[in-house]
């Protein structure tokens, strides 16, 4: 059984681009993805929107934790700051999140995307809307 799956729903658009939630714990997670030709825009290096996307979705998963049994927390993006800092063409994306403070119904979160080397790639800060249950559509 992979975490996701003991997670709860990741929601269909996450599994769709290909991103799994390869660390999760209290204040913390990590979303990675192989990075592939259909990830990437014209000039060949990865979308920004796939990265944007890798972050709102670990900086969510990092307040969302609560340890099991305890039923897990959801959560909708209120702010997310994004800011770009150099291409990221195929390989291993990983997006690190950490909740960073707030309280019981909004809480706030960094993340950052880190290539192997060392190279930055982007960063976020946001804050999120936390549910004690999946909210209803």
């Amino acid at each position: 059984m992979t975490l996701a799956e003991t997670s709860g729903p990741i929601g269909e658009f996450n599994k769709h681009v290909g991103f799994e939630l390869t660390e999760w714990q209290r204040n913390h997670a990590c979303v990675e993805v192989e990075i592939d030709s259909y990830h990437t825009n014209v000039m060949g290096v990865t979308h920004g929107g796939v990265l944007v996307s890798a972050l709102d979705f670990a900086c969510g998963m990092a307040g969302c934790y609560r340890p099991p049994p305890e039923p897990r927390f959801y959560c909708m993006t209120l702010t997310l700051n994004t800011n770009f800092i150099a291409p990221m063409r195929k390989g291993l994306l990983r997006a690190h999140g950490r909740r960073v403070g707030g309280g019981r119904s909004v809480f706030f979160a960094e993340g950052e995307i880190v290539l192997p080397d060392g190279t930055l790639i982007a960063t976020a800060s946001g804050a999120f809307k936390l549910f004690d249950r999946k909210p209803k559509t």
